[in-house]
């Protein structure tokens, strides 16, 4: 039973940083994503919970003086920490890695612009300057809003009131898909040097 928790909870900790790496749909990846972060929020009492009743029940069977099977709860609660430590420890490179490629796309971003023709507008454009993007329809400001990074090649914000945009850049680097929660459509543009 142990093995295969230690399994679970090794395989749930590296699974957001191999799904990031595949050429799978930003948006699949963020919500992976949150949903493992949701699990983790999840467990942790249960593991916590489970841990003080075996710390419990090791104190019982030393009072009663019955070394085997305080000697065996004792082995449960050894295993149960480093289960537990394992997963904290898993995830340290993952976050690790996944913001030192958050930090290369940001990086990247702050020399581009990306481009589309809009429904209103003739041209809009976003600019990037740190974790704020700016958006111009037709060489005027309409917004700026902070971004987040939610792959090594794909970015969100809030367009409106629930309204996220979720860009995807190709790999070639030279074109994007841009999706759009809030009317569930999609619709592509170009990037190019600022």
């Amino acid at each position: 039973m142990i093995s295969a928790q230690r399994f679970s909870i090794l395989f749930l900790a590296i699974a957001p940083l191999a799904i990031a790496l595949a050429d799978e749909p930003s948006e699949l990846v963020s919500s992976r994503i949150n949903y493992q972060k949701a699990l983790d929020r999840a467990t942790a009492p249960i593991h916590q919970k489970y841990l003080g009743h075996l710390k419990r029940l090791q104190g019982k069977f030393m009072r009663e003086n019955n070394l085997d099977a305080a000697t065996s709860i004792r082995t449960e609660i050894e295993a149960l920490e480093k289960q537990m430590e394992a997963g904290i420890e898993a995830e340290k490179p993952a976050i690790k890695e996944e913001s030192t490629e958050e930090e290369a796309l940001i990086d990247w971003l702050q020399e581009r612009k990306f481009s589309w023709e809009g429904t209103r507008a003739k041209e809009v454009i976003l600019t990037f300057k740190g974790r704020e993007v700016r958006v111009e329809a037709d060489g005027r400001e309409i917004m700026e809003k902070k971004f987040e990074v939610v792959s090594p090649m794909a970015f969100q914000f809030e367009w409106g009131t629930n309204d996220m945009n979720t860009f995807t850049i190709a790999s070639g680097k030279r074109d994007f898909i841009r999706y759009m929660q809030g009317s569930r459509s999609t619709h592509g543009g170009s990037i190019r040097a600022r």
